[in-house]
């Protein structure tokens, strides 16, 4: 084990010669777990690294990972560093697992050497390289089915209804008079008080009405809704797929994978979905017993699909959805609204427009090795990488309806509810939001390595310098008052209201995206 060679900044050492704290894990292990995202197959696989996924929605549920808990104010995430390269557009969370060689964690001072950008620790991801032999061509396929761990259970309409009746007692009732109003409540709907200025006090739902709601004869009028049973299916699928070919001759070697992920949320009819296409190719040649080149390219679309409604709003619909009121009509009409529209069996679905979020990154990185015969252990390194990434935010939303029932009208055959829609969003025509968010890193270092071996001792030097540029560009546009809803194009809307978006606008379209 101590023979075994662990990645550190910059360079790798043997396990006997780290004096660092550093845990690592190969890619053999990440493998293992079904998680689409990478950052989640972390959990529980290095000692001091503690992962907390806060969400688990498709394209949404990037892991919180901190080393040795929360060390610094704001922001306690670690350095994250993919082939050497620090900061890479989209984070390890959508890397393949079937593409990682190894993962190394540097926690203490063994992370100095990226400065104060590593004040909470550092992430080393080595990606898989080409290996001298025939090619070997591997497919790699997964298929799960995710559920909610835990879904938090709700009254039924029978205890809501005792609860709301129950209520006024403790609001107005003394003390000494709970029990005999809460027998009097159940049994006849009302409890007349003999304390002075307390009165009669009446239930929110007759005791006819309590079991009409329990005994399940009249779901029309009477329902007993399960509003996360409504909205919920019992598994949602994933999948993931990824075919990669390794291989090479003793001077050039080659490693390629491609690769695909869908997953898709817990909502029925959901309009929520996470698909990700990855190409990865890595390559090693050597030039000369002196001259040695490395060259990378990534590739990687990653396209969210969600309501016009995020999920934090969803779920607060969920729980303050009455069980006395239907989520659905028994003919599978959507029922009425909590408030300003919210009905969540209509918010997941596509009926009140969509929000695409489609991720383009293309990455490239490289670098030459140069060392002589004359000093032995003394080399040079040149290296560069260039980041691009591009996100397109298309937000389109629509009016929908809703469906009420007056409790008195009923169909022609005088036995159906007649059910009248009404469109209860808080806007009446069409709206777009768009915005576009592009940026472009580079790095560019040098570095001069010196090993070398003073009687059983090894001593290793390094001098490096590097230069890293961030650039970035934004647009964003809003137009409304669409005649139709069949086109979702910014030509389309009315020049009414069409107005330039403040950054604060821009801002929120980011938080709302993740």
């Amino acid at each position: 084990i101590l023979d075994e060679v662990v990645v550190v900044a910059y360079g790798k050492q043997k396990k006997a010669t780290v004096t660092g704290a550093v845990v690592g894990v190969e890619g053999g292990a990440l493998k293992q777990s079904p998680s689409v995202n990478l950052g989640a197959s972390l959990a529980g696989r290095l000692p001091g690294v503690v992962v907390i996924q806060p969400s688990g929605e498709p394209g949404n549920d990037n892991a919180l990972i901190n080393i040795r808990g929360q060390n610094t104010l704001g922001n306690s995430s670690p350095l994250v560093v993919i082939d050497g390269v620090p900061d890479r557009q989209g984070g390890l969370a959508r890397l393949s697992p079937q593409d990682i060689e190894s993962i190394s964690v540097l926690k203490d001072a063994s992370a100095a050497i990226y400065g104060a950008r590593a004040a909470n620790g550092a992430i080393l991801v080595t990606t898989k390289r080409g290996i001298t032999g025939k090619p070997t061509i591997s497919y790699d396929f997964n298929q799960g089915w995710a559920q909610p761990t835990v879904t938090p259970e709700m009254s039924s309409a029978v205890e809501y209804a005792n609860i709301m009746n129950e209520l006024p007692i403790y609001q107005t009732v003394p003390v000494n008079e709970w029990s005999a109003a809460s027998q009097a409540i159940r049994s006849t709907g009302t409890y007349d008080s003999p304390t002075a200025g307390v009165g009669t006090v009446n239930a929110n739902f007759s005791p006819e009405a309590v079991a009409r709601h329990g005994d399940g004869t009249d779901p029309w009028g009477f329902p007993d809704t399960d509003w996360f049973g409504d909205a919920f299916r019992t598994w949602a699928p994933q999948s993931q797929h990824n075919l990669s070919v390794r291989g090479g001759t003793p001077n050039v070697r080659y490693f390629a994978s491609l690769g695909y992920v869908n997953q898709e949320a817990f909502y029925k009819n959901t309009a929520t979905n996470y698909k990700q296409y990855n190409l990865r190719i890595n390559l090693d040649a050597d030039i000369s017993p002196y001259i040695k080149t490395q060259l990378g390219f990534t590739g990687r679309r990653e396209d969210r699909r969600y309501p016009t409604q995020d999920a934090n709003a969803i779920f607060r619909m969920l729980m303050r959805g009455r069980p006395t009121e239907p989520a659905v009509w028994p003919n599978g009409l959507p029922g009425p609204d909590i408030e300003n529209g919210q009905n969540p069996i209509v918010i997941t679905t596509n009926a009140t427009g969509y929000e695409e979020s489609p991720t383009d990154y293309l990455q490239m990185n490289g670098s030459v090795t140069i060392t002589n015969p004359w000093i032995e252990g003394l080399g040079i390194t040149f290296s560069g990488a260039v980041d691009n990434s591009n996100n397109q935010i298309k937000r389109w939303e629509t009016p929908w309806q809703l469906y009420f029932w007056d409790r008195v009208s009923f169909e022609p055959d005088g036995v159906t509810p007649l059910l009248e829609g009404s469109t209860r969003s808080t806007f009446t025509d069409p709206r777009l939001t768009q915005a576009t968010i592009s940026t472009l890193n580079t790095n560019l270092s040098t570095r001069i390595n010196y090993d070398t071996q003073l009687g059983g001792n090894n001593l290793s030097l390094m001098a490096g310098v590097t230069r890293e540029t961030f650039t970035g560009e934004n647009f964003f546009a809003f137009r409304r008052n669409y005649i139709s809803a069949a086109v979702d194009q910014l030509f389309a809307g009315g020049s009414l209201d069409q107005q330039p978006r403040t950054v604060d606008d821009l801002v929120a379209v980011l938080r709302s995206v993740g």
